[in-house]
């Protein structure tokens, strides 16, 4: 699964260093025919001088340019290095999360008015499978796979959302977080998209916190 990110990575350092080794040809040549000119030049008739001086900040310029682009290369690929360690990590989003018959953690959040509330658990069809009741003061619960009738559901990807109520009465219901684990990085139109656990996909900016995997 590391391996398409180490491709991207990979390709877009080939890109990068192409590139910079045709600026640095392109430097080279530059620097030669400045050379040759200023040795052949007629001394009864040198050169102007100010032509020398637009020459030497063309110069100047292109070397900058080489040295930002180089920089840039290792910038782009230390970045797509670093991002890849995200592989194996669980990654806390406001997504469904994957249930591959062990816990999954959740992050719920009831109305702060409320006098109790419920998880409710849907299946990928939309169908609700589980109804749980949780202590108002939790953050984090982990929930077991169990369904309605107590039995453990089968494998396969699952929404979580919190139903408030006060005083029996319905007041809302709120998203829940939960944890995913990263199976695969991949870079396009200059976003980074993580793969979850279950194919679900999401952009790097959208996870709300992480954790190892445990």
């Amino acid at each position: 699964m590391e391996v398409g990110t180490q491709n991207a990575a990979n390709g877009v350092k080939s890109n990068s260093q192409t590139e910079t080794k045709k600026e640095n040809a392109q430097f080279n040549l530059f620097l030669k025919l400045m050379t040759a000119q200023a040795k052949n030049q007629d001394p009864m008739n040198p050169s102007d001088p100010t032509d020398f001086a637009s020459q030497l900040a063309t110069f100047t310029q292109v070397e900058q340019q080489i040295k930002a682009n180089t920089l840039l290369e290792k910038m782009v690929s230390n970045a797509m290095l670093g991002t890849a360690g995200l592989i194996g990590k669980n990654a806390r989003v406001e997504e469904k999360g994957y249930f591959d018959g062990t816990s999954i953690r959740l992050l719920v959040n009831p109305d702060k008015a409320a006098t109790s509330a419920n998880l409710i658990v849907k299946d990928a069809d939309g169908k609700e499978v589980a109804k749980k009741k949780i202590e108002l003061a939790s953050k984090a619960i982990d929930w077991s796979g169990k369904g309605t009738d107590g039995k453990v559901l089968k494998a396969g990807v699952y929404s979580f959302s919190v139903e408030s109520f006060k005083d029996g009465k319905s007041i809302g219901e709120n998203v829940v977080e939960a944890y995913s684990e990263i199976t695969e990085v991949n870079f396009a139109d200059k976003k980074t998209l993580l793969t979850l656990a279950g194919g679900q996909t999401v952009l790097l900016d959208k996870i709300k916190g992480l954790r190892a995997n445990s």
